[in-house]
């Protein structure tokens, strides 16, 4: 008995003695990281690229060969490569000098052009060429976080010119950071770029592209870097390109389809002429320049930078509608990032905490864009509520269009949205914004709480905030909301 107990006592001093001693193998956990397994993997479901002609769409699949890129036609039933994968690695190969085989191909990016019977892409060789418009990435230093200068450095990317034309996500690929930093990185080196000393540098070789479905050669169109659209960052384009609406110094302006055009050449041209839209935004209460995310010096570098607003357009270009939110009411709240660049920085926001009665003020407002005139759609500001505004499907052809303005839902003159209070919530509609500008008033279409609903039809309605209003019919008789099932309301 006593050689039992003596055993059993060795034995749970040896395990406990093991338990205190374990070593973490974090080698080991990282091996099993969704980006490691994804090298493994490879491609487990298709995300189709739909083209604007026919019912058409490509896609690539990634298999342990490589990577393979189809075109399928849904209306035939076919499926067959864009292109034979040893040809273009043979064609690589012998443009840009770099080793290429087919199972080893570089990530393309395709733009469907001559009425989708070719494709242009670029590639970025390895082979080096003078540049006079570049800088170095050093002179950078202090600016963003250094420890990111130093891994890109170490991953071949020394100039500005280096980061800011190549694909995010090899970037991200190649350095593990993330999308946001990156993200914010670029966004940084492209704005001010131009406030450091160009340098003659040495940087890659960019060759853009363009091979003929079914053709037996790959063309050379030039040597210029894909350009870098600005103003993507700030332009929202109305559906007939005739005006440019975006946000400064907390109000709206516009331009025309002239001066746009020269702010895409060069934002810095004197002769373009920008147009004050309205004169009474201020921080808390603006026309779209929330600056949520930035600290004191990101806000202090932005504030007279032009900036993107969200807005909803009508499909002839006439009106669009924008939602005004009023804060200013509401407290405070404060980040504090103690690991940045030289010193702490400060994020200041607006939070609405439990049990305060203020709250955030919501309005829809309707522009012109002829006469310029600015109305308010008439809404009870004595509720806290939350709206959102209904908007059309996008089709999927229209994903890599070069502008994509979101637009209202209905084609005759009318705003749906929703618009959820403590209480429950409405589902409502603007009408005769186009036919009748002496009348802005909301009409209920249905209201949950105002209508004594049986059990059946509140479940319906449940998840509501989450639904999709879309229309059956091109006369926009029927309407309905795409929930977990379709429900049919008539009007």
């Amino acid at each position: 008995m006593k050689k039992i107990i003596t055993g059993i006592f060795l034995v749970s001093i040896l395990i406990n003695y093991g338990q205190d001693n374990v070593v973490s193998n974090y080698d080991l956990a990282a091996k099993f990281s969704p980006k490691n397994l994804a090298k493994m993997v490879h491609s487990t479901s298709v995300s189709p690229n739909w083209l604007k002609y026919g019912n058409k769409f490509w896609y690539q699949y990634k298999t342990t060969d490589g990577s393979n890129y189809y075109l399928v036609d849904a209306d035939r039933r076919t499926k067959r490569k864009l292109f034979d994968n040893d040809k273009m690695a043979a064609w690589l190969t012998e443009i840009t000098k770099d080793p290429y085989d087919a199972k080893h191909l570089p990530k393309f990016s395709f733009k469907f052009v001559k009425n989708e019977t070719a494709i242009q892409f670029y590639v970025t060789s390895n082979e080096l060429v003078n540049s006079d418009d570049d800088v170095d990435l050093n002179s950078f230093k202090d600016e963003i976080d250094n420890s990111s200068i130093e891994l890109l450095k170490s991953k071949g990317y020394k100039t500005v010119n280096d980061i800011i034309y190549e694909d995010i996500n090899t970037l991200i690929s190649k350095t593990n950071l993330s999308r946001e930093i990156l993200s914010k990185m670029i966004d940084f080196l492209i704005e001010n770029k131009n406030t450091k000393k160009s340098s003659k540098s040495r940087t890659k070789k960019v060759y853009q592209l363009e091979y003929v479905l079914g053709s037996n050669k790959l063309n050379i169109i030039s040597n210029n870097r894909k350009p870098i659209k600005k103003w993507e960052r700030w332009a929202n384009i109305s559906p007939d390109s005739s005006i440019v609406v975006y946000s400064k110094k907390h109000n709206l302006y516009w331009m025309d389809k002239e001066n746009f055009l020269k702010a895409v050449k060069n934002e810095k041209d004197t002769t373009i002429v920008e147009n004050k839209w309205t004169n009474d935004g201020v921080k808390d209460y603006s026309y779209g320049s929330s600056f949520r995310g930035s600290d004191n010096e990101e806000i202090e570098r932005k504030i007279n930078s032009k900036s993107r607003v969200s807005v909803y357009w009508s499909s002839d270009s006439k009106n669009f509608v924008m939602q005004r939110t009023d804060s200013r009411m509401i407290k405070d709240l404060w980040v504090i990032n103690s690991v940045a660049r030289k010193r702490p920085t400060l994020e200041t926001y607006k939070y609405h905490m439990p049990g305060e009665q203020e709250y955030y003020k919501r309005e829809i407002l309707i522009f012109d864009t002829e006469s310029k005139n600015i109305k308010k759609v008439e809404l009870d500001s004595n509720k806290q509520q939350y709206i959102s505004i209904f908007s059309k499907r996008r089709k999927p052809s229209q994903y890599r269009d070069d502008f994509n303005p979101t637009l209202l839902l209905s084609d005759k003159g009318k705003i749906y949205f929703n618009t959820m209070i403590r209480q429950g919530q409405t589902i409502a509609n603007v009408k005769n914004i186009q036919k009748d500008f002496r009348k802005y008033y909301a009409q209920v279409l249905d209201d949950e709480m105002s209508n004594k609903k049986t059990a059946s039809a509140k479940q319906k309605y449940a998840d509501i905030r989450n639904a999709g209003l879309r229309f059956i019919d091109s006369n926009e008789n029927e309407i309905y909301f795409a929930i977990a099932s379709y429900v049919t309301l008539q009007r």
